[in-house]
């Protein structure tokens, strides 16, 4: 309930009820949360909507970049790459895309590098394992420049414990 007044002005945006969930992590941040059958095609296009116009007011943005390969890695790995192109639009190679061009424009951000670790998970499973394990190492090895990325690599040290 704390975080309600954060909560609120988002479902609005999304235009979704009260039921959307939207969730407050350890840290603090805000986790957009929707369930395929539940929500549908409408919340997914509003979300890849507003990352796709974010992208296209700046291409160098790394945050979006990233946001934006993991709606495509979460959708496919939920429901299948030729349902998730054919209802969402939602495609394995541009998760691919969009996560290298964030860890492209941003070598040394930790969070790419996870997420994108991630994304394979999410898409390929075991087949990209190691890749993914790689990533995790090459982010755990990198110094954190505030406290939200010691807090990305804190979390990327116990996905390896």
């Amino acid at each position: 309930l704390r975080h309600r007044a954060l909560r609120e002005p988002l479902q609005r945006r999304l235009g979704v009820g009260a039921r959307f969930a939207v969730s407050v992590d350890e840290a603090g941040g805000l986790a957009l949360r929707w369930h395929p059958q539940r929500h549908g095609a409408v919340v997914a296009g509003k979300v890849r909507e507003s990352l796709e116009t974010t992208l296209k007011m700046t291409s160098k943005h790394a945050e979006a970049s990233t946001a934006l390969g993991l709606y495509h890695a979460e959708i496919v790995g939920k429901i299948g790459g030729m349902i998730a192109s054919l209802t969402y639009g939602a495609k394995a190679a541009s998760a691919d895309e969009h996560c290298k061009l964030a860890i492209k424009l941003t070598p040394e951000s930790p969070i790419a590098l996870i997420e994108y670790a991630n994304a394979l998970m999410l898409i390929h499973g075991d087949k990209k394992e190691d890749e993914a394990a790689a990533l995790y190492a090459k982010a755990i090895k990198l110094k954190p420049k505030d406290a939200m990325e010691a807090l990305d690599i804190a979390h990327a040290k116990a996905q390896m414990a």
